[in-house]
């Protein structure tokens, strides 16, 4: 028997091995920790890990019943332990932690609850949920959730759960550097299965092709992108945040962790763009433009308010243009929509001039630019020359605006990470994605060796035939070259840049033409909604009443067949339907608000700090799934990475976590807050 033929026999066992290995690992390794506390945080890896890797045949359901399990058991698990922890080992404490002092809290029968700032938010959402389940149309769906979605008030009670768990007891950075690498190893792991899966190379043996789309162990390319892509900026802003602390470690330690996180990043960016999805891409243009602008330090920060309203008016600005030229919304009423945003645009290209400057000013909008067409490379060449010379207009901007201290002057591994996402998409084939990061490691290496030699003249000589060598033998093997040279492209590739290019030209489709299935489903979501508009029908209703609320045309539409579907296929309509406005505003006004008034202002706090960028790529992971979802809706795998996302990224800034090479600096700075 094969290590392949026992994998896919003994799946389920294989899966349970490898939480309980990762469990163990910490439980055995810090031994520092209270063993309650060293279960609660083993059990938080066990979560982060197992969701995406959880499934099995043996199960109906192969996919959603598993992960959703595995979350249930051990959200109950760690709620049970942390219980227990807090009556029997903190309520007796009696020294508080210095990451408390001067901290706000809540107190219930000398309990102490140190506030995260979204109690009251999450507590009217859960409430509003609760009436909702109680008036729903059918309570007993409302509770549990329907057949393969179990989306009902227990899924956002554990959803609320996680936030929480993830904001309070990620709290100290040996836990967070656990935590924070589990998310990062195994949104690789991910990655990688999915990439074998493109070169059909699986242990399973599917009904779906996945060499056309690869779906890894999530379920469905468009949920598969989405997870993945999701953590792209997690690893992006690790790799910018390492750089800080390369003169307090060996040199070959430094260089293997920034390399490798140059590597994961791409792996993972290059197994979202060939699972291409609309959704997939909205998110990824949102969170990118949205990252990119926060590390060019574009925002005004005179005050923290100023800081705050810049964001939120540079965030409908991006979303505005997005809608306009994406969706071909441009072209529907040209002479009142161009003008509409001709006049929107230079108010705000006004405002930005006379408070930041010129160059400031060109840097947004060449950041805005650039996001929109990472896309568009995959349609057209021609596309690719446009993202270069906007990643060139966006480098030299920053340096002289910057000068030395421009962070893409000292981080340029920042620029050709950047380079990548525009590269990589042109031609979507493994060996050419391999060939690119070999290039770029070898001159990496040719770097380093000419900054650390004496002889730099040897090196130059050295790398630059080595270069052309390689190039001599391997580029002509590269797609793009045999592409212009012959007219002949690899099989695979095509079908991926075709597929991308269909996906692309769908979106004026899909928002105007009125002959999408998703635009009939939209339009009942709506209407749905607007009847029963302050509880909806009830969370997870969407196929027990979708039949009362289907269009006419639907079933044309979709060709004949799923005529109820179980998702309206964007997460807004849907909440809108099923919780009414009450859960509308309730989420995404207070919850998501005033999680995004905590994150902005822990950002500002940290805007010098290393911790910064790992908040944004939290933050950003967390603005992809919003994106995402307005073409899609959540599933276990991405609506639970979600929530981690937010209460992490909380962790971060509440016990500045990330600021820090090791457990003795945290110490040193949390005595010094506390003696303030």
């Amino acid at each position: 028997m094969t290590i392949t033929q026992f994998i896919r026999d003994h799946l389920l066992l294989t899966e349970i091995l490898i939480v309980i290995s990762l469990f163990c690992s910490y439980f055995f390794t810090e031994t520092k920790v209270h063993p309650i506390k060293r279960a609660i945080n083993g059990l938080l890896l066990v979560l982060i890990f197992g969701i995406p890797i959880f499934f099995t045949s043996i199960t109906r359901s192969v996919f959603e019943v598993n992960k959703m399990l595995l979350l249930r058991v051990t959200t109950l698990l760690i709620m049970g332990l942390w219980t227990w922890k807090s009556l029997l080992i903190d309520y007796d404490a009696k020294e508080i932690d210095p990451a408390y002092a001067n901290k706000p809290f809540y107190s219930l029968w000398g309990i102490k609850w140190y506030k995260t700032g979204l109690e009251i938010p999450m507590l009217i959402w859960v409430v509003v949920n609760i009436l909702a389940t109680i008036f729903s149309r059918n309570i007993y769906v409302s509770i549990i959730g329907a057949y393969d979605r179990w989306e009902g008030i227990i899924s956002v009670l554990n959803y609320v759960i996680l936030v929480f768990v993830f904001a309070k007891l990620v709290d100290s950075l040996r836990l967070f550097y656990w935590i924070f690498f589990s998310f990062i190893v195994s949104a690789s792991m991910s990655a990688i299965y999915g990439i074998f899966q493109m070169n059909g190379i699986d242990f399973m043996q599917w009904s779906a092709d996945a060499t056309t789309r690869a779906f890894g162990s999530i379920n469905n390319p468009v949920h598969y992108g989405p997870f993945v892509g999701m953590m792209i900026l997690l690893v992006f802003g690790y790799m910018i945040q390492v750089k800080f602390f390369q003169d307090r470690v060996k040199a070959w330690q430094f260089h293997s962790l920034y390399f490798m996180a140059f590597v994961l990043t791409s792996i993972v960016y290059y197994a979202m763009f060939a699972s291409w999805g609309r959704g997939t891409w909205l998110g990824f243009q949102g969170a990118i433009t949205v990252f990119l602008m926060f590390i060019s330090q574009v925002f005004l920060d005179k005050s923290k308010k100023q800081y705050f309203f810049d964001f939120f008016l540079t965030l409908g600005m991006v979303g505005l243009i997005y809608v306009m030229f994406l969706f071909n919304v441009v072209h529907i009423k040209p002479f009142i929509t161009i003008p509409f945003l001709m006049l929107v645009a230079g108010a705000y290209g006004f405002r930005v001039y006379k408070e930041k400057g010129a160059l400031n000013l060109i840097e947004r909008f060449s950041i805005i630019a650039l996001a929109y067409v990472t896309q568009l490379v995959s349609t057209n060449e021609f596309m690719f020359l446009v993202y270069v010379s906007l990643l060139a207009i966006l480098y030299w901007v920053h340096k002289k605006s910057f000068q030395e201290e421009s962070i893409y002057v000292k981080n340029k591994m920042i620029i050709v990470t950047l380079f990548g996402f525009g590269f990589i998409p042109l031609s979507p084939n493994t060996p050419d994605f391999i060939m690119f990061i070999l290039f770029v490691a070898l001159g990496y290496i040719i770097v380093l060796a000419y900054k650390n030699m004496k002889d730099r003249s040897l090196v130059l000589v050295g790398g630059g035939i080595l270069i052309c060598l390689l190039g001599v033998i391997f580029i002509p093997q590269h797609d793009l070259f045999k592409k212009f040279t012959s007219s002949s492209s690899n099989e695979k590739s095509l079908n991926v840049l075709n597929m991308a290019k269909g996906k692309t030209e769908s979106y004026k489709s899909e928002a105007v033409s009125g002959k999408s299935p998703r635009m009939s489903m939209w339009k009942s979501g709506i209407a749905w909604g607007l009847k029963n508009p302050l509880f909806g029908t009830g969370p997870d209703t969407i196929k027990e009443m979708y039949p009362f609320y289907r269009r006419v045309e639907y079933a044309k539409l979709e060709g004949g067949y799923n005529l109820t579907p179980d998702r309206l296929h964007d997460e807004y309509i849907n909440t809108f339907a099923t919780t009414g406005f009450l859960g509308l505003i309730s989420r995404y006004v207070l919850v998501i608000g005033t999680y995004l008034y905590l994150m902005l202002g822990y950002l500002y706090q940290n805007r010098k700090n290393p911790s910064f960028f790992l908040m944004l790529g939290t933050l950003a992971g967390f603005l992809f799934y919003q994106g995402q979802v307005l073409f899609n809706f959540g599933v276990v795998a991405t609506t639970s990475l979600n929530y981690m996302l937010m209460g992490l990224g909380l962790s971060i800034g509440y016990y500045g976590l990330g600021n820090q090479f090791g457990e003795s600096e945290q110490k040193s700075d949390r005595k010094k807050d506390s003696s303030r």
